[in-house]
């Protein structure tokens, strides 16, 4: 009797251990020229009545496995297909696999095609109960995937192999056969609007995250069905067939919340709503609770696909409580690599300020901490605040983008050479920047912009404007004061009244050394040995549009949210100001108008750094995600750049 119930405890866990097999499983292929996914679900293992459904090679169906048994915590189906090409005849290939560690380990191997014999590795396909319940809204502006120009944020998906593609008339166009297409920018919850067109014959798609396809196809008056345009490739079948002709420009918008998928062809709601069950042959990784790029399947058809600049509003910028706790975590850790006594931080996403910290010590000699509510010097992120101010009067027909600038300072010398005001904007003027002890200059000019052109109006300029770049602070002093005389007021005045007002910017102000200023911080500086000291004295009254402003990082973050969400400027005028400049013989400048051109964490930005006595800021903006990032050091001297990308890297990772 004691070995009949040892044999009947052994069978128990046996067959707990095959039901350990039911589920969905996403299945890494090992040993693949190029990355591939396939996908398997399992149901009845464990009973009598275990069956299965599959999606891998060759073919992207979901197929029903026709031959499928557990036994022995072994998992073992069968399907006849044509594994090599060239081959008509149907093989028979063995799928085997064992739950080891979690993981499915197992292999193919095909009876009389040795080479078709595959290694995979599987994991279990993630919970995401996200629903669209039409809460979900795209935040800032979208981002174009595509910059009419080559295929830069792109990259081939099969390495070493043609890419096929080519840019014609604007628009991305490839031939039969090419490479599939994948964004270097990865997405979770999104909207993305595609226009394209294609030949007769033509097949192709769309891969949202990389692992569902959206079918384009050239099925014009069919029925739908599971292959057809705009499907779910073999999962959903379109409502109706909304296709257009071939060689007629056609339009897909399809919006993916968690696994919720909704797809609108050419106008008309096609598939609305639908819980995607797995992944498609698409696919390219099995990391499905992953944000995931965009991918342009290659044409495998007989025609060719032609696509417009494809567009994606991506999924808002979340601060949970483990997102701060890990912010937190990097600056104070780099605040101490560094050497940093303190230092400010904000966030704002959207339109609102979602979060703002500070850290370290404001004043080292008499113990204050660093507050919230601590203003520093803004440095050189006044540059940003000038240049917006000069684009209102562009906008307002009071100042002229190419207008020599005496028409507005006529006190400035004449060059030998025409220096415009879009020159001052790029640092393409020829300007000199500091000489010698300059930056260190005590005399005090009040609020007269004017007046502290004297200390470099006279000197000649480096190269004839516009045929190349200078870092300049004097040349945006030079455009403060053009600013001055097209509002007809003060600088300080205008940008009070027309940018820190508007833009909700409450404590910012003229670096006033005189004035007593609440809550404004101490600047230190690390001498030759690596030792803090106070920072050196610095009037900052000779350069208040290049550099003498004082704030809260909070507000610097209000700045660039008013900037991104059209309250100071048009829409079209802020893509303006953020597109890269030329020079004058055509060739890119590498800067925006008065903006410096970002890259973190693969997302395309703006922003500017700062730094002169006492002091290190960073103002960056993403306008495509709507966000904005503000660090505020009171050491000068650090490279506080590499603390905004690692922050930047946090907050964009989703």
């Amino acid at each position: 009797m004691r070995y009949f119930l040892l044999f009947l405890s052994l069978g128990a866990a046996l067959i707990a251990a095959d039901k350990d097999f039911n589920g969905r499983w996403d299945i890494k292929v090992l040993n693949e020229p190029r990355s591939r996914v396939w996908w398997l679900e399992v149901q009845g293992a464990g009973t009598s009545a275990v069956k299965g459904s599959f999606v891998g090679a060759p073919g992207g169906d979901v197929d029903v496995i026709p031959e499928i048994k557990v036994s022995d915590e072994t998992l073992e189906f069968v399907f006849s297909k044509r594994y090599q090409r060239g081959n008509a005849n149907p093989l028979r290939g063995v799928y085997s696999a064992k739950i080891v560690s979690g993981k499915l380990i197992g292999s193919l191997d095909v009876a009389g095609a040795p080479d078709a014999a595959r290694k995979f590795e599987g994991v279990r396909a993630p919970v995401i109960d996200e629903k669209d319940d039409g809460k979900w809204k795209a935040d800032g502006q979208p981002i174009q995937l595509f910059n009419g120009k080559d295929f830069t944020g792109w990259s081939a998906m099969v390495a070493g192999q043609e890419l096929g593609w080519e840019v014609k008339d604007g628009n991305m166009s490839n031939k039969a056969g090419a490479n599939n297409l994948v964004t270097s920018q990865k997405f979770w919850n999104f909207e993305i609007h595609a226009e394209y067109k294609y030949g007769a014959g033509s097949n192709s798609g769309l891969g949202l995250r990389g692992r569902y396809e959206v079918q384009i196809l050239d099925d014009y008056g069919k029925p739908p069905e599971s292959h057809g345009h705009g499907a779910l490739y073999a999962r959903y079948t379109p409502t109706v067939n909304a296709s257009k002709k071939p060689g007629e420009w056609q339009t897909v918008d399809i919006r993916l919340i968690g696994r919720i998928v909704t797809v609108t062809l050419n106008g008309q709601k096609i598939i609305d709503k639908k819980e995607i069950q797995g992944l498609t042959a698409i696919a390219s990784d099995c990391d499905e609770a992953l944000p995931g790029p965009i991918t342009v399947q290659g044409d495998h058809g007989v025609g060719a696909v032609v696509m417009a600049q494809p567009a994606v509003s991506p999924r808002p910028i979340e601060l949970t409580p483990e997102k701060i706790r890990q912010l937190e975590q990097v600056i104070t850790a780099k605040m101490t690599a560094l050497s940093i006594p303190g230092m400010t931080a904000a966030i704002g996403i959207g339109r609102d300020v979602k979060w703002t910290a500070a850290y370290g010590m404001a004043d080292l000699e008499n113990l204050v901490p660093m507050k919230t509510t601590t203003v520093l010097r803004l440095a050189s992120i006044s540059k940003p605040i000038t240049a917006v101010a000069a684009m209102q009067l562009v906008e307002s027909g009071r100042m002229s983008f190419d207008a020599e600038v005496q028409r507005y300072v006529p006190s400035f010398p004449m060059k030998p050479w025409p220096l415009r005001i879009r020159h001052l904007m790029t640092h393409q003027g020829g300007i000199r920047h500091y000489q010698g002890e300059e930056q260190g200059l005590t005399r005090y000019y009040g609020s007269n912009v004017l007046k502290s052109l004297e200390i470099f109006d006279r000197d000649p300029l480096l190269f004839e404007p516009g045929t190349k770049t200078s870092y300049t602070t004097y040349g945006f002093n030079l455009l403060g004061a053009a600013v001055e005389a097209a509002a007809g007021m003060s600088f300080t005045d205008y940008v009070r009244e027309k940018i820190w007002k508007p833009a909700r910017m409450n404590t910012i102000d003229v670096d006033d050394t005189y004035r007593m200023i609440p809550g404004r911080s101490r600047g230190y500086r690390l001498n030759p040995d690596k030792l803090l000291t106070n920072c050196g004295l610095a009037d900052t009254s000779n350069k208040i549009p290049g550099g003498g402003l004082i704030s809260r990082a909070e507000d610097l973050v209000k700045f660039a949210m008013a900037v991104n969400n059209g309250i100071l400027l048009r829409k079209d005028t802020v893509a303006f100001m953020f597109a890269q400049q030329k020079y004058k013989d055509g060739t890119m400048s590498g800067r925006g108008l008065g903006w410096a051109l970002e890259l973190m964490a693969d997302v395309p930005g703006v922003g500017h750094t700062g730094g002169q006595q006492g002091v290190t800021t960073h103002l960056v903006l993403f306008p495509a995600q709507g966000l904005s990032i503000a660090l505020m050091a009171n050491l000068e001297a650090v490279n506080i750049h590499e603390i905004t990308n690692e922050v930047a890297k946090l907050l964009l990772a989703n």
